[in-house]
């Protein structure tokens, strides 16, 4: 067995890393662009419980999944993303790669997604269906992309072929910078104007 740290791992390493970029190349340019669907407003049960947005996510060859966002105190700077889940993982795969193929909140090949400690969390929490929606990932895009939380529930949705799926994010400028990166329509949008809009819906 070859070892992480050892010149012919990281070669190899290096090598399906590529391979896998090019793949996902070419999946984005082959594919129609997904769309990724609105979200309902879902009212709290008792005044102390946060208002919430889900959104129905399909699945290939599964049952449709629930995410969803709560609000807040900061929704004025909160944004939702929704990006296409192959370019969001080929950026991902381009500028945060697990080189040792042990998740440590770095990017995996899509092989190697679902052998992340935790993967067994992120099927236990999606099976839960509409009745417990999984929250969104909350995502930064700085100097790369990185997570503050969500690493392996998004694994989940890799591994699982969700075509498109939405992202929190904090501040106007870097959600800009991720949506001019993977973003779908209709863009950034931030979370105190969609619970105002759902509201009136």
């Amino acid at each position: 067995m070859i070892m992480a740290g050892n010149p012919l791992f990281v070669t190899l390493r290096y090598l399906a890393r590529c391979a896998e970029l090019r793949a996902l190349h070419a999946q984005i340019e082959s594919e129609p662009l997904p769309a990724l669907a609105g979200s309902r407003l879902v009212m709290p049960s008792s005044p102390w419980t946060p208002r919430l947005l889900v959104w129905r996510l399909p699945v290939p060859g599964k049952a449709d999944i629930f995410m969803s966002i709560k609000s807040g105190e900061a929704d004025d700077d909160i944004f939702v993303v929704p990006v296409h889940a192959a370019a969001f993982h080929r950026l991902w795969l381009s500028q945060d790669f697990c080189w040792s193929g042990q998740s440590n909140g770095c990017c995996l090949l899509r092989s190697e997604l679902t052998t992340d400690y935790k993967y067994h969390r992120a099927v236990e929490g999606f099976a839960r269906g509409e009745e417990n929606p999984v929250p969104l990932a909350d995502v930064y895009f700085q100097k790369g992309l990185s997570f503050m939380n969500g690493v392996t529930r998004t694994f989940w949705l890799l591994a699982n072929n969700v075509a498109a799926f939405p992202v929190k994010m904090h501040g106007q400028k870097e959600a800009a910078a991720l949506a001019e990166n993977v973003g779908l329509q209709p863009g950034p949008m931030c979370l105190a104007d969609m619970f105002r809009k759902a509201e009136h819906n």
